[in-house]
């Protein structure tokens, strides 16, 4: 299931996925503009519901931006903070069950609408938004148990391209995050004090072409296996190296181009001669990359492992 919502220049997407456990986990993106998401609202058969607010100004009452009556939501919470001089809160995912939703599959969230309560929004900041659209049935949606499709998996195209020759290389980079106590911190493993945290995955074959089919399910096995990635991990981007030698930057994180390249981060580059990231020791750990059956294997070349 996917859901565009737009509301001027704010473009928020969504995607609802199965996790084989019995539960949807929805991830959600600020595509472009400028806001702070504080509220997720789900109305599923888009026939109301009896929840229309959370804590103070979090609702959803009334009628949403583009002035269509709002009825009501099944289920909400709350994202971020309200106001504050903390971060932006643009991007995330929630994870509830289907019987907490009452429902047996995604094929039920086909007509469902979603609703995100934004403010801060605009470059003056003193905009709020109510925003809320129907979704799309995407056709393997039924079949897809796994939490990220198979591999090689369908398109879904939330962040990441379609890259024709599969991608050869990918390169992982963690930013910064916020603590409530200390302020912001860099990324857990940064050995070179740039503030990113840099894994080079080299594939030993050349993975699907949409990386946003297998994003979640390569993130969460490596983190099986570097103690580094951690629940306040916050995925700046993925460096992706094609099967022909092309490198171009896709940042999650603050993505405000959907999926058109980025600026590289920090003080990445490319060298003009071997066409591969440099400085190389910006990267902290390099692994290979297999696939066997339907999950990754890594095997650790290079390694400034701190924790």
């Amino acid at each position: 299931m996917t859901w565009t919502l737009t509301s001027g220049d704010v473009v928020i997407s969504v995607s609802a996925r199965l996790d084989g456990n019995g539960n949807v986990t929805f991830e959600y993106n600020l595509v472009s503009g400028v806001a702070d998401l504080n509220g997720f609202y789900l109305d599923i058969a888009n026939d109301g519901g009896d929840i229309s607010r959370l804590d103070g100004g979090n609702n959803m009452k009334g009628s949403d931006s583009d002035g269509d009556k709002l009825d009501g939501f099944d289920y909400a919470t709350e994202l971020g903070s309200v106001g504050g001089n903390d971060a932006d809160h643009t991007s995330g995912s929630i994870t509830v069950s289907l019987a907490d939703l009452g429902i047996s599959s995604l094929a039920e969230l086909a007509e469902s609408e979603v609703g995100f309560r934004a403010t801060s929004v605009g470059e003056d900041r003193e905009d709020s938004l109510k925003l809320a659209a129907t979704g799309e049935l995407c056709e393997d949606d039924e079949d897809d148990d796994s939490g990220c499709g198979t591999l090689p998996g369908g398109e879904i195209n939330l962040h990441y391209p379609t890259t024709e020759g599969g991608a050869a290389t990918l390169t992982v980079v963690f930013a910064a995050y916020f603590d409530q106590d200390e302020g912001w911190l860099p990324p857990h493993g940064d050995a070179n004090d740039d503030w990113l945290y840099a894994i080079e995955l080299n594939a030993g074959c050349e993975l699907p072409t949409d990386l946003d089919t297998y994003i979640d399910k390569l993130l969460s096995e490596l983190s099986e296996i570097n103690p580094n990635i951690t629940p306040e991990s916050i995925l700046k981007g993925v460096f992706i190296e094609t099967a022909d030698g092309v490198t171009d930057f896709y940042a999650s994180h603050y993505n405000a181009n959907g999926e058109l390249p980025d600026d590289f981060p920090g003080d990445f580059t490319l060298d003009p001669e071997t066409g591969k990231l440099s400085p190389p020791e910006l990267i902290e750990i390099s692994y290979d990359l297999g696939i066997a059956a339907d999950s990754f294997e890594f095997t650790e070349l290079t390694s400034d492992l701190i924790v």
